[in-house]
């Protein structure tokens, strides 16, 4: 197998001088210098380095390479970059000929129960942090992205989690931070997506390249992402989840409103009971509609000047939308007096037949799943009815 590094740009000493080394060990490259590795007389207990697909994967996670060309926040990472005087070196890497990318997308996935995957989320936009703020020489910098927050990114996102970069080489994995507590809870590092870019020339790789030596430097470096980290990336997905939770419960009230609306016009009641209980449930909702209402309220108003939460709070409504305020129940309720239930469709049978046709119905609706019930329910109607 054969590795191929081309330099592409840089405007740092990550790589410089003659034989001058980075911290992460790197032989310094001149800039028209081409680095061919070729992999030769490999022994069948490492047989995985001939493995391609293994090797490019474990290279577009860890490489100094640019972002794939779909990832459509590059720009804004490199602008921000360049404004506030940062680097990220960037090598042009082949393998087997084939050129390799970060993979970060904008979109992120689930798998599907056929083996492939489908769109759950995507990243609407992306923040960025400095470490120090406002200082004149920062220890480290980062972005991460911003989504719906919904729940743990999966594995088929190979770039999932928050990684940690020296020269923008790849230090541990995504579980770096989670491994040394910066979270409030473990499975709070999978929720975002993004790269911390260590700066400082005291924050070095340790030997497993899994974090850095312990050190002053190290130690305020933790002091300094804690607050984010522990208590802010809680903070987001956490209220994402009560966000998206209470425009369900919305949603909820406003389909069981129009499945009531609905039964009462075409009498789709099975009789009084059954009438009886839908309005209990509804009651039950709009109580918890309301409360909802109230929380996302609170929440708008709290996070208008927060532009993170905004654009989180803003994501969730269009998945989630929610077309009006819901009517109140009592009066939909007085507007439906008088309607039929379904057994007094059936004309052609007497009131007595219509009545014992409706306890059929509420025998089958009360041994049968819901959705199975209705559908013998409907067939049973329809028969009648012919």
């Amino acid at each position: 197998m054969e590795f191929n590094i081309r330099p592409r740009h840089s405007h740092s000493n990550s790589f410089g001088n003659g034989a001058e080394k980075d911290t992460a060990g790197c032989r310094a490259l001149n800039r028209k210098s081409i680095v061919i590795v070729e992999l030769i007389g490999v022994e069948k207990t490492s047989e995985e380095l001939l493995q391609k697909d293994k090797v490019m994967n474990y290279l577009r996670s860890v490489a100094p390479i640019p972002y794939a060309t779909g990832f459509i926040f590059k720009s804004k990472i490199a602008d921000f970059a360049s404004e506030h005087g940062f680097t990220i070196d960037e090598y042009q890497v082949f393998v087997c000929g084939e050129r390799i990318f970060k993979p970060y997308t904008t979109k992120l996935y689930e798998p599907t129960s056929n083996g492939q995957k489908k769109a759950y989320d995507e990243i609407v936009d992306i923040a960025f942090k400095i470490f120090p703020e406002n200082s004149d020489k920062p220890l480290a910098w980062m972005w991460y992205g911003i989504s719906k927050f919904e729940k743990q990114i999966p594995s088929i996102n190979p770039m999932r989690g928050i990684r940690l970069r020296k020269s923008n080489i790849q230090i541990g994995n995504e579980n770096t931070f989670s491994a040394h507590d910066f979270y409030f809870e473990t499975r709070g590092c999978l929720y975002f997506v993004g790269e911390v870019f260590a700066i400082d020339e005291d924050l070095i790789p340790n030997a497993r390249r899994d974090y850095f030596n312990l050190n002053d430097t190290c130690r305020e470096f933790e002091r300094l992402l804690h607050p984010l980290f522990y208590d802010r990336f809680k903070t987001i997905y956490h209220y994402a989840n009560d966000y998206k939770k209470a425009l369900q419960k919305q949603q909820e009230f406003q389909t069981s409103q129009s499945d009531y609306q609905q039964k009462v016009t075409t009498g789709g009641f099975l009789n009084a009971d059954d009438k009886q209980a839908h309005e209990t449930k509804l009651e039950s909702q709009e109580k918890a509609a309301e409360k909802a209402t109230k929380q996302i309220t609170m929440r708008d108003q709290k996070g208008k000047d927060d532009e993170v939460l905004s654009r989180v709070y803003q994501a969730l409504r269009d998945k989630y939308p929610v077309k009006s305020t819901p009517a109140k129940l009592k009066p939909l309720k007085e507007a439906t007096k008088g309607q039929e239930y379904m057994s007094q469709k059936l004309s052609k049978f007497s009131k007595k037949e219509q009545k014992t046709i409706s306890r059929i119905y509420s025998i089958l609706r009360a041994i049968l799943p819901m959705d199975t019930a209705n559908m013998v329910i409907n067939k049973i109607q329809e028969e009648l009815s012919k």
